[in-house]
């Protein structure tokens, strides 16, 4: 389930939390110096990005500041050991090291479950509210999919925007991610219509289930399972398509699929108020 939140709604277990790291003696501040370039890294990129005014034509800026930042934390999270569990608390020394809680206001954050250092599209979303037409818009479109937070690590995704992203960039840069959240959104609302039909009281089922309430709502035509269920196989067809035999998220995808072929899933992926 931890994984399939991954793949299919773009919605990560990894919960942000306010860090307070901060080196306290002399053994850590030596522990750190073999992070400190990284650190460093992250404060230029912070500077750069706090003392840039915030204007139109400052958009594409801005998005090339965000792919600085995306190149740094990817950078970042080479650091850390390849297996969390035979040493966590590797991850939080050195997480403890990287941190600075200015790096929030850039769109980072250390995972609460991965507790290592992880990056938002905040960013990007900023740029594209700047700009919505700059010349990556095919980029920062997708912000829009997540609403004003513009990050694809919490929330209901805008199925709507989603379509629309594929309608405009059909080939985009994130066309397959966005065919995945389809996917995952129509697995989750086949899941949901097979709960919330068991139980038509709205007043007996806790709130997982309410941001589908709001979309059957207004998408009666859809919120049929049968019709859920398609859809769910249309686009999971289509991500497993354009998805390289090699990547790892191919055989889940797969997996998803034929639960839906058969329509055993109950697995809701994308809970409300995540």
């Amino acid at each position: 389930m931890g994984i399939s939140r991954i793949i299919f709604s773009g919605v990560l277990l990894l919960i942000a939390h306010t860090a307070s790291f901060a080196v306290t003696d002399v053994t850590d501040a030596n522990v750190c110096n073999k992070y400190s370039a990284t650190r460093a890294r992250l404060s230029r990129i912070y500077d750069e990005y706090s003392s840039l005014p915030k204007k139109t034509e400052n958009a594409e800026k801005l998005y090339l500041l965000y792919r600085q930042l995306e190149q740094a934390a990817k950078a970042a999270q080479t650091l850390y050991p390849s297996d969390y569990n035979s040493n966590p608390a590797q991850y939080v020394e050195i997480s403890e090291c990287l941190w600075d809680a200015k790096f929030q206001e850039m769109g980072l954050f250390i995972g609460h479950y991965s507790d290592r250092l992880e990056y938002s599209e905040k960013l990007m979303a900023e740029a594209h509210q700047l700009n919505p037409y700059s010349k990556y818009r095919n980029y920062t479109l997708y912000t829009e999919i997540h609403g004003k937070s513009g990050t694809d690590f919490f929330g209901f995704p805008d199925v709507d925007k989603a379509q629309s992203y594929l309608k405009e960039f059909p080939s985009g840069p994130y066309a397959t991610k966005v065919t995945a959240i389809l996917a995952g959104f129509y697995h989750d609302l086949f899941a949901a219509l097979r709960t919330i039909e068991a139980e038509p009281n709205v007043e007996e089922r806790n709130e997982t289930y309410s941001c589908y309430d709001e979309y059957i709502a207004k998408h009666p035509e859809v919120a049929k399972q049968e019709h859920a269920r398609k859809l769910g196989i249309l686009y999971f067809e289509k991500v497993i398509a354009a998805t390289p035999l090699k990547d790892v998220k191919r055989a889940m995808y797969l997996d998803e699929l034929e639960t839906l072929k058969h329509g055993k899933t109950d697995n809701i992926v994308n809970v409300c108020g995540d």
